[in-house]
């Protein structure tokens, strides 16, 4: 009886130390979900970084567009001139005041200055030639550093920048010209052919 007893008890803590025990490491099932799981997420980085890249572009020229749609109706509503200047790293909206004769920035939201990714490479044509893009020093002659935000006038009125290339008269009328932003994997071609309407065409490129 003492025997059974002792082979029972035996048993008992040999299915114990079997229950409790863990095998060391990781299950080959593990490791293949643990890998599927890396290979989705990397999949969906990549997906993210190309998308993103695509949709910035996308949603860029589409915001420039709209931008000088509406700056050729203030310019039409205001009687004023109005200009787009564009540099290497960035372009801005510009006022022309008659009684200073000279160009300034106009500030007023949304019109701000718009800075572009640095591996964005930006060619203009006017007249089907391409021109020379300036450098972002060269465009601001001179600097303020008393604006008013509400009305984008320079209250000092010595914040000068330099022609801008494309110029939207007070009747509306607008210098036609082709824009193209290329960034490492997309780029994005803006045309304006006829300088009497707002028609633009917006193209996109995988390059």
């Amino acid at each position: 009886m003492t025997m059974f007893s002792n082979a029972l008890n035996l048993n008992s803590v040999r299915r114990r130390g079997v229950a409790t025990r863990r095998p060391c490491g990781f299950t080959l099932l593990e490791v293949m979900v643990v890998l599927v799981v890396i290979a989705v997420l990397m999949a969906i980085a990549t997906l993210s970084i190309r998308d993103g890249g695509k949709k910035q572009i996308q949603d860029e020229a589409s915001r420039f567009v709209l931008l000088v749609e509406a700056l050729v109706d203030e310019a039409i509503i205001d009687s004023t001139m109005f200009g787009v200047l564009i540099s290497d790293e960035n372009y801005q909206f510009v006022r022309y005041h008659i009684e200073q004769q000279r160009w300034q920035p106009w500030q007023r939201k949304p019109f701000s200055a718009r800075t572009l990714p640095e591996d964005w490479r930006t060619t203009l044509w006017l007249n089907d030639e391409a021109i020379e893009i300036p450098n972002i020093d060269d465009v601001r002659i001179s600097a303020s550093t008393d604006k008013d935000d509400d009305n984008g006038d320079d209250q000092n009125n010595d914040d000068v920048v330099s022609i801008p290339q494309i110029i939207i008269l007070p009747d509306g009328e607008i210098t036609p010209f082709l824009l193209e932003w290329q960034s490492p994997n997309y780029s994005s071609q803006i045309e304006l052919a006829d300088g009497f309407s707002t028609d633009f065409t917006i193209q996109y490129e995988q390059n």
